[in-house]
């Protein structure tokens, strides 16, 4: 028998049900936080100061970022970003792509 709490389910919400949620602790940003910041940054389009030298293309809901910058803003360790980002693309809420240096 299948536990329910493994069920696959959508659950919409709008930005302001996340604010809500957020938990702030001192200058480190939550989990809620970054997650939210990330969807800023795909709606925003959003491109960072480091890549704005370079000549992309960004699709609909798609940002740059580096995760040196994401480590500078969240106040994380950027092992705490890459694993953090690892976890979200396992959940499929996003996808990377690695750029050409």
């Amino acid at each position: 028998m299948r536990n329910r709490n493994e069920a696959p389910a959508t659950i919409l919400a709008n930005t302001e049900v996340f604010d809500y949620l957020k938990e702030k602790v001192g200058e480190r940003k939550t989990r809620t936080e970054a997650y939210c910041d990330l969807l800023d940054k795909s709606l925003a389009g959003f491109v960072s100061p480091f890549l704005r030298k370079k000549d992309y293309v960004l699709q609909p809901n798609q940002c740059h970022l580096t995760v040196s910058d994401l480590a500078s803003e969240w106040h994380w360790h950027r092992a705490t970003v890459r694993s953090f980002l690892s976890a979200m693309e396992a959940f499929g809420l996003l996808t990377r792509i690695q750029l050409p240096q």
